[in-house]
């Protein structure tokens, strides 16, 4: 009787702590042993009994923890629009699993990243309850800058960050400075296969011919002896059928071309699809370089070199400003930028990886 009055006692007094203050410390029976000055056995049946309430979990080899060490605090949810089944998918098996590889890093068991899929259109009201249905413990990460429900966050106070292009202000996100890590990428494949007629695909039909790519593609080619045509600079969306056939006709036209600078896996899938179907002997006759084209999209496609943000470590500092702002709250935050960090696969001979330099 004594015994279980003890027992009663330490498993009570355990219960108010655990849920008062749960620490990461492992619970052990020599611990509450030394703690309580009691036997082993009964040790052993005040863990039993908090196992049983469900108030600590046991891992072999590593001891008795509190559940709440285990439950996440937050939910980081990493978001993402699609205009296309075909795209969706894309995105899905590979920017958000890169994506994901830095989030967790940012702190595995802090806090639940999940994935959600928006739809392209969303009414205003839909939009506002997906963004504040989740409750106080949710922050997002959004893979686009003008994704509308940025503006639901800021307007709502809810923690988010975005990745950027350079010279995007007023979102809390980080940027990255591509000029010139595409710069030296397209200018080694220039000098390396000794080719100038490069047509450069883009799927931002507003800012094809301003964003840092497009001046990063002419200095390459001015480096290389060669002036920027015009027509070698191309909108393509790659969920349109009719752009896919207009592209496949306008290539027929111009046999001249010797290479090929894709922007996004989408529009690097799509072309190789076009001139796969097309029986076109691409792989002698041009030099490709796909900008954020994964290794694991083209782990298949092993001739054409990469060019790609680290999106580990982009998910990781989104995630990490998103967790900042939900354990002591909202507010607005400077933009962070990295340079020179891009990864370059280079496939003109044998395949290789390395992170780019100034």
């Amino acid at each position: 009787m004594f015994k279980q009055v003890i027992y009663a006692r330490i498993f009570e007094q355990l219960k108010k702590e655990l849920a008062t203050h749960p620490s990461p410390i492992p619970l052990t029976e020599a611990g509450l042993m030394k703690r309580f000055k009691i036997s082993r056995n009964t040790s052993y049946k005040v863990l039993n009994l908090l196992e049983s309430e469900g108030l600590v979990r046991r891992q072999r080899g590593r001891g008795t923890f509190p559940v709440e060490t285990f439950a996440p605090r937050h939910t980081v949810n990493l978001v993402m629009r699609a205009s296309s089944f075909e795209n969706l998918a894309l995105m899905r098996s590979v920017s958000s699993l890169l994506y994901l590889e830095g989030i967790a890093a940012a702190g595995a068991r802090a806090f639940e990243a999940r994935i959600l899929m928006w739809p392209q259109e969303q009414d205003p009201h839909a939009l506002r309850e997906a963004v504040l249905g989740g409750g106080p413990r949710q922050g997002f990460v959004f893979f686009n800058h003008d994704d509308p429900a940025i503006e639901v966050c800021r307007r709502e106070q809810v923690p988010y960050m975005a990745r950027l292009p350079l010279g995007v202000e007023g979102i809390n996100g980080v940027a990255i400075d591509s000029y010139r890590s595409v710069y030296g990428a397209l200018d080694f494949m220039m000098k390396k296969s000794g080719r100038t007629k490069i047509l450069m695909l883009c799927g931002d039909r507003t800012s094809v011919w301003q964003s840092p790519l497009a001046r990063a593609y002419e200095a390459a080619l001015l480096a290389n002896g060669a002036k920027m045509d015009p027509q070698y600079l191309r909108h393509f969306s790659p969920d349109s059928g009719r752009e896919k056939l207009e592209l496949a006709a306008w290539l027929a036209e111009h046999p001249e071309i010797e290479g090929v600078f894709t922007v996004g896996f989408s529009i690097t899938r799509a072309l190789y699809d076009i001139l796969l179907l097309r029986g076109v002997d691409f792989r002698s006759r041009w030099a490709w370089l796909a900008y954020n084209d994964p290794a694991r999209l083209t782990s298949d496609l092993d001739f054409i070199s990469c060019v790609r943000e680290p999106l580990p470590k982009l998910g990781r500092l989104l995630a990490e400003g998103v967790l900042s702002m939900l354990e002591t709250g909202y507010r607005p935050m400077a933009g962070m930028v990295l340079q020179n960090e891009f990864v370059v696969r280079e496939s003109f001979g044998a395949p290789t990886e390395k992170t780019a330099k100034e």
